[in-house]
């Protein structure tokens, strides 16, 4: 089995792209991502991904839950230069909570307001590798029909999946953003800006 070095995909969307570390250029990439990743789509597999999200100020959070619903598609238009095209939706109407009040809060005016606009969206194109071997992934994010550029990074592995490189690639990950510059404002004192998703899981080819 191959491996990237990596046990986890770190992917970690960020709200300024100048807090990213220093990249090499996308052709750059390493041999070992090279020998996993062929030229084709991968698809996330929902059977054995989880999206999870928590906000607030401290790590326990004070709104935590996941999104059932979600899909999304990474493209490896050549694996040997590093081109790649990144395309995610997540279904903001199948967020999944234990505390329905701050559900009904999440879902509603001055939050993803899920009515008006029931998806949230990320498009990106792979730009770099840092030192650690994450790919810097640019694109942009679309909240509540505002679209915010945004960056985050990708790495894959192939530990604990057994069909991988062959059929399946796993990854694992993290996003932050300032939920504010999306125009969702309400109570910015109590639950703060900064909203976190975490991705683990895996990619499938198509």
């Amino acid at each position: 089995m191959k491996s990237l070095g990596a046990a986890l995909l770190s992917l970690s969307l960020v709200a300024a792209c100048a807090s990213l570390p220093e990249a090499t250029p996308a052709g750059e990439l390493d041999l070992t991502l090279r020998e996993v990743v062929a030229s084709r789509a991968y698809a996330i597999n929902p059977e054995t991904t989880e999206v999870s999200f928590v906000a607030g100020p401290s790590p326990a959070g004070l709104v935590h839950g996941r999104f059932a619903a979600f899909d999304g598609e990474l493209t490896v238009n050549d694996a040997l230069t590093g081109d790649a095209v990144l395309g995610t939706v997540l279904d903001v109407k199948s967020a999944e909570m234990q505390n329905e009040i701050f559900r009904d809060l999440l879902l509603g005016p001055g939050w993803f307001e899920a009515d008006v606009w029931p998806e949230a969206r990320f498009e990106g194109r792979l730009a770099g590798w840092a030192e650690d071997g994450s790919g810097i992934v640019k694109g942009t994010m679309t909240i509540r029909n505002i679209a915010r550029e945004q960056a985050f990074r990708l790495i894959l592995t192939c530990e604990r999946v057994e069909t991988c490189p062959e059929r399946a690639v796993g990854f694992e990950g993290h996003m932050v953003l300032d939920r504010t510059e999306f125009g969702m404002t309400r109570m910015p004192g109590l639950i703060g800006r900064d909203v976190q998703i975490t991705v683990t899981g895996q990619l499938i080819m198509e």
